[in-house]
């Protein structure tokens, strides 16, 4: 077993009464392998990109109690992360045809040329 491990805590926040997740390496007080999330999901997301980054392991009961937590608080709450079922991923997105032509603005302002000088005027007439 390593010396260094990932984990994630339920911590109170400094400004609020509210409960966060500290996300944060074992054994290293480096600021780059720490973070705060506020949600459970973000907060395992994290792990994994610090898995990535560092290739230490992340503890088993963390995910167990990020998976439970965000299952039991957090999973009808959170409109923005809907996973993709089979159906989604196999058909195309309509990001992919063209867009719409944009109507052109009524008042333009005038563009500024390239503003010569003198000389350059005559040698050019």
């Amino acid at each position: 077993m390593s010396q260094y491990s990932i984990v994630a805590e339920m911590v109170q926040s400094n400004k609020s009464n509210n409960n966060v997740w500290f996300v944060h390496v074992t054994g290293c007080d480096n600021p780059e392998l720490q973070g705060y999330c506020k949600h459970a999901i973000k907060a395992m997301q994290f792990c994994f990109i610090l898995k990535a980054r560092t290739q230490f392991p992340i503890e088993d009961n963390t995910l167990e109690q990020l998976k439970s937590y965000y299952a039991e608080n957090e999973k009808g709450k959170l409109q923005w992360y809907k996973p993709r079922t089979p159906k989604e991923e196999a058909q195309p997105t309509e990001a992919l045809e063209a867009p719409a032509e944009v109507p052109a603005l009524e008042h333009q302002t005038a563009k500024r040329g390239r503003r010569r000088s003198k000389k350059t005027e005559e040698v050019a007439a």
